[in-house]
């Protein structure tokens, strides 16, 4: 009779070796695998190391000389050989691409590395506070009113055709519409000839036409339509900063809205202008504080128009530079994404008069994005002077430079509502790419 029992027994203590010791071979070659990235991009000009820590030694060959030098070595002709946990220096030289081809001990092929190398755009962060001035190009719905006819029934004439809140009216009749007075022209007239207005309206991305009949409401002696409309709007925020070489600018770091629908501001006519601040209101938990800016429309200095309003803030031409900009000839380089990193960090921005003054804050973390948004860090206030004045982040500070590693990596956006010690900012990479 055979021993069955201890036969099997002997063939899993040999199958648990060879688990074992392949577990131990494959692994390092996983590990290497994911250390290493697809894709890097490097700035042309900037030396840059970097410890992936490959358990095995590893061959490198690239598919183009001149792009950039690895280790001091250009890699076309000949392969470099890195021993286990050596460290990358990569120079970029030229702008372009280069692939990477990595070899586990010079035999088994682990990854393709492709480097991409740009060139740094260099901008002036400013930080000085501005006032925005916003003309519609039409006018937006903010609500609604009932009308009294004649009979003293009651009507909404506006909301019952299907006019909603946040909707931008950009013609009525077929005539292009650039005030709320403008409106109420074609409405008065409409009425009286007891015609029906048509409204060319525009929801998001979508334009339609509505049809309606002005009323004549008992209580005011006037044709109405039952809609309150709003057609320009201005507050206080930040100008981030400035390329020296045409003068283009980003400032806000988030998108304009009306304050009651919180519908997109569509440009008609839009400018920034000098703005000295007269007074703060401290954020606390639940209530976010704020600047309160001083300046009179039609009389302040315009320091430039508003060319684009987009979720990653206002941009547009600079007529002229602020005089209370914090670095009026120090040009610093926009970080790349992958540059920004948790860590301390300085923002620029104004609470007195036109004074910009420098604080320290800390990136708690930066959000891996699909796609730019104004949410691509959390910042977190440290500075003594500005948690007694302020209590953090308010209102206002929206477009305030962060700097870190002598690079511009991005604006203050939002205050944490809960927490105004804490706050979102947006990637400076971004918000360049908004000013081409």
């Amino acid at each position: 009779m055979r021993k069955v029992g201890k036969k099997f027994s002997t063939r899993k203590k040999i199958l648990f070796v060879v688990l074992i010791a392949s577990f131990f071979l494959v692994f390092p070659l996983l590990q290497s695998f994911f250390l290493l990235p697809f894709q890097l991009r490097l700035q042309q000009g900037e030396l840059q190391s970097f410890s992936f820590q490959l358990p095995l030694g590893i061959t490198i060959h690239g598919d183009k000389a001149g792009i950039i030098k690895l280790n001091g070595d250009f890699l076309q002709k000949k392969a470099l050989f890195l021993a286990p946990k050596s460290s990358w220096q990569i120079n970029p030289l030229q702008i372009g691409e280069v692939n990477l081809e990595v070899k586990l001990l010079g035999i088994i092929p682990c990854k393709k590395v492709r480097i991409e190398v740009v060139s740094p755009t260099k901008v002036i962060p400013v930080g000085s506070s501005i006032g925005v001035l916003f003309h519609t190009d039409g006018v937006i719905v903010v609500g609604f009113s009932s009308v009294i006819d004649s009979y003293g029934r009651l009507h909404y004439p506006g909301r019952e055709v299907g006019i909603a809140l946040g909707d931008l009216i950009s013609k009525v009749n077929g005539k292009k519409i650039s005030s709320i007075n403008d409106i109420i022209k074609q409405i008065a007239r409409t009425g009286k000839e007891d015609g029906y207005l048509t409204l060319e309206v525009q929801r998001k991305n979508n334009t339609f036409v509505k049809r309606l009949k002005p009323i004549f409401c008992r209580e005011t002696g006037k044709y109405r339509i039952g809609l309150y409309v709003l057609d320009s709007t201005e507050g206080v925020g930040t100008l981030t900063f400035y390329n020296p070489q045409n003068k283009k600018y980003g400032a806000l770091g988030h998108l304009v809205t009306e304050g009651k629908t919180n519908s997109k501001m569509v440009i008609g006519e839009g400018k920034i202008v000098d703005v000295s601040i007269c007074s703060l209101e401290k954020g606390k938990r639940g209530k976010p504080g704020e600047k309160i800016g001083a300046f009179t429309v039609g009389k302040d200095k315009v320091l430039g128009n508003i060319e684009k309003n987009t979720n990653l803030g206002i941009f547009g031409t600079l007529e002229e530079i602020p005089a209370s900009c914090y670095y009026h000839q120090q040009a610093f380089p926009v970080a790349l994404v992958e540059q920004v990193k948790e860590g301390p960090a300085e923002m620029l921005t104004v609470l007195k008069d036109r004074k910009v003054e420098k604080f320290q804050v800390i990136v708690e973390k930066v959000i891996k994005q699909k796609k730019p948004n104004d949410k691509g860090l959390v910042i977190k206030v440290v500075d003594k002077k500005l948690l007694k004045e302020t209590g953090g982040i308010i209102q206002g500070m929206s477009g305030s430079p962060l700097i870190q590693d002598g690079k511009l990596i991005g604006a203050v956006t939002h205050v944490f509502i809960n927490n105004p010690v804490k706050g979102y900012g947006v990637l400076a990479e971004w918000m360049l790419k908004e000013t081409s």
